[in-house]
């Protein structure tokens, strides 16, 4: 599963121009369903359910959910049963779309909710009657989020060589779990990460800077004004933009995380925000299945 790390040096005339090296961390191709960080950031979730003789991994997410994606065929290749807590009991009497369709042939028995209790999903009085439910389970937090999550992201940041010539490193952010992990792995350099946000997450992501201003790291940078709208939102403009990217350097960037981290990183570039010499590795995240949950694709 852990494969020596992918890195590939994107070369335009806007970088040129601004004498700065953009390289990317093809975290998309470690694995064709665990992509991205979406399997670093079970790993030591993994390990813990080893560790304390579980045979369950419960987790929670929306209908096209990476992670749950990612969950379920976790379960299936290392040996544990996966429930899946998904947002909207509607969804419960509609043919499920390909993201559940998956988890459910992976083993994932899949749970469907209202959107009030979903948002009850970090309430202790919540879980404590989930896990009453569900002995010998283990409950990862949506999206692998927590401080076991950023254990396996350093993992996946400690691979790469020479990390430390990089001035920045820019990552998109849906927990903020990725964005913290780097910082840690990091944090005896003079690297700096810019998080991306795909959503609102000014509450997270200043949790997350209070948490590693306490342990002396860095706190994060945050990009907040590329979320085009939301967690989801993909609109005409982005469309073209991942068209062109993927054209370009035949990288498809996903159409929830990537896709902004990129557009946001070449508008700021644009402007002049990086000092000239500047280097800079952009991580791809993976999540390419998530196009199957739009109408509209690259090759329309």
């Amino acid at each position: 599963m852990e494969k020596p790390p992918i890195i590939d040096r994107l070369f335009n005339s806007l970088f040129e121009k601004h004498e700065v090296q953009v390289d990317i961390l093809r975290e998309d191709l470690l694995h064709p369903l665990i992509s991205g960080n979406k399997y670093w950031k079970l790993k030591y979730y993994i390990e813990e359910a080893r560790a304390k003789n579980l045979n369950t991994l419960i987790s929670f997410g929306g209908a096209y959910s990476n992670h749950i994606h990612a969950l379920a065929y976790t379960g299936e290749k290392f040996g544990f049963n996966t429930i899946g807590f998904i947002r909207g009991e509607e969804l419960a009497t509609k043919k499920l779309n390909p993201t559940l369709s998956d988890a459910e042939q992976f083993g994932m028995k899949l749970k469907f909710i209202s959107r009030k209790d979903y948002k009850r999903r970090y309430d202790v009085n919540f879980l404590n009657n989930i896990e009453n439910d569900h002995p010998d389970s283990l409950i990862i937090p949506e999206g692998g989020a927590g401080q076991t999550g950023e254990k396996g992201i350093e993992d996946m940041i400690h691979r790469v060589q020479n990390i430390s010539q990089y001035h920045y490193i820019v990552v998109c952010a849906g927990t903020g779990t990725s964005a913290a992990g780097i910082a840690k792995a990091v944090n005896e350099y003079e690297t700096k990460i810019i998080a991306v946000p795909a959503l609102n997450l000014t509450d997270t992501l200043k949790e997350i800077n209070d948490r590693l201003i306490k342990t002396k790291t860095d706190p994060l940078i945050i990009w907040q004004e590329y979320t085009f709208g939301g967690y989801g939102k993909f609109p005409d403009e982005l469309q073209v933009f991942c068209k062109e990217f993927q054209n370009t350097y035949n990288i498809l960037p996903d159409p929830v995380y990537t896709s902004k981290g990129l557009y946001g990183l070449i508008d700021k570039i644009s402007q002049k925000y990086f000092k000239m010499g500047s280097r800079i590795l952009f991580i791809h995240t993976g999540g390419l299945q998530g196009w199957r949950g739009y109408t509209k694709n690259l090759s329309d």
